[in-house]
């Protein structure tokens, strides 16, 4: 089954590829990951001792990716003209679209937050030391409050930092971006900082498809040192010792386990989850911040009872699985068929919005949009408030600019 999965994906990325002569699909971004990492699961890692993907597994990812695709093919005969058939990205991508914004209060205002933001980082070293903050595994490093909602609104400005620091060579846009960084690490949430690079390689594709390939190595070499990193600082203060290729399990533990989990699926159709947990789940979020604060009601369904599961020799556990799985786990074949075609509809969509419109905040938008959908063979993000806040942020932030400013000059 792995060879089918294998030859399809590739044919399929090809036909893309023929086609509108850009990787830069939904396909690729989204339903890609699930599939090399099950095809580096099952060839390679369990070697190592991890559980394979079973057929089961693997059937359900074949017919879901192929269901999606399904979705975007239709979303783009609904709308691509015969003059404009494909989905990538022009020639003169979006960069030749200038919009009026200041990139030097956006800079002032990049360096206030993480300003502020250092400032409560000593204010919680200050409070215990390092005890105080490993304490709980880091959980008084956690955003929260005004810091956290002014350190979301300069992932998307943050992008933009890194695509003029490219194009211009300037080294300030490079520093505030790579402090960016750094503040964003610190939460020792690992998806804060994967998410805060994705979102401005992805942004940097956009604006230039050419950095797309240009940025890659980095951006895989970045994310995986990050892993590392993260990992190695969390045992460093707790005066933890793992040895080298514990960090190569510690980041597949991460990577695969969630597709591992795939497993668990299958062989648990027959539970209390259902296609309205799913959605009310996903799609209550952030309603459920309001109704929480001004009437003290959430709305939502039942959790996915896995819990932690042994994916390996070694007993090292999982507790996440990815959204195609997690649609599937719902047992309600009809919703999965439906879920997955809307899903591929809404992602085509997206990515002609990108070409069509061609404006900054669209660019944001589909970035941060991307950023969570390529991770959702982790889990459903979705479910949590950070990914739609940062979608807002990313069509407000600039609006607001502009209207702080109105007679900003053009980037």
């Amino acid at each position: 089954m792995e060879f089918i999965l294998l030859l399809i994906f590739s044919l399929t990325l090809l036909i893309e590829y023929f086609q509108n002569k850009s990787l830069f699909n939904g396909y690729f971004l989204v339903i890609g990951p699930y599939i090399i990492i099950a095809l580096l699961n099952n060839y390679i890692m369990s070697s190592f001792g991890y559980e394979k993907l079973n057929t089961d597994s693997l059937y359900i990812l074949f017919f879901g990716g192929q269901i999606f695709y399904a979705g975007m093919i239709a979303c783009r005969s609904l709308l691509h003209s015969k003059k404009d058939r494909s989905t990538h990205l022009s020639d003169n991508n979006i960069e030749s679209v200038k919009i009026n914004i200041n990139i030097k209060i956006v800079s002032y205002y990049i360096a206030f937050v993480l300003l502020f933001r250092l400032f409560q980082i000593i204010s919680i070293y200050r409070q215990g030391g390092i005890a105080y903050i490993t304490n709980n595994d880091f959980e008084v490093m956690q955003l929260k409050g005004i810091g956290a909602h002014l350190e979301l609104s300069i992932f998307p400005l943050e992008a933009i930092m890194l695509y003029e620091g490219i194009k211009q060579r300037k080294k300030i846009f490079f520093l505030l971006y790579f402090l960016g960084i750094v503040i964003a690490f610190s939460s020792f949430i690992k998806y804060h900082v994967i998410a805060y690079v994705m979102i401005s390689y992805l942004y940097c594709s956009i604006k230039d498809k050419h950095l797309m390939k240009k940025m890659l190595n980095y951006i895989i070499v970045g994310i995986l040192g990050l892993f590392v990193l993260n990992y190695y600082i969390s045992f460093l203060l707790r005066n933890m010792q793992y040895a080298g290729n514990q960090y190569l399990y510690k980041i597949w533990n991460y990577i695969g386990g969630s597709s591992i989990n795939a497993n668990w699926v299958t062989s648990n159709l027959s539970g209390s989850y259902s296609s309205k947990d799913y959605m009310l789940n996903t799609f209550m979020t952030l309603p459920n911040l309001f109704f929480d604060k001004l009437i003290g009601l959430r709305v939502e369904g039942h959790l996915i009872t896995m819990g932690f599961r042994s994916i390996n020799e070694w007993n090292m556990t999982s507790n996440v699985i990815g959204v195609l799985y997690n649609i599937y786990l719902t047992n309600n074949i009809i919703f999965f068929v439906f879920a997955l075609l809307v899903w591929g509809a809404v992602t085509e969509l997206i990515v002609i919005m990108v070409k069509r419109i061609r404006t900054e905040k669209i660019a944001l938008f589909a970035s941060v949009y991307f950023t969570f959908n390529a991770l959702s063979f982790f889990a459903n993000y979705f479910t949590l408030v950070l990914p739609w806040e940062l979608l807002i942020w990313s069509l407000l932030t600039i609006p607001i600019i502009n209207l702080v400013v109105p007679k900003a000059r053009r980037i």
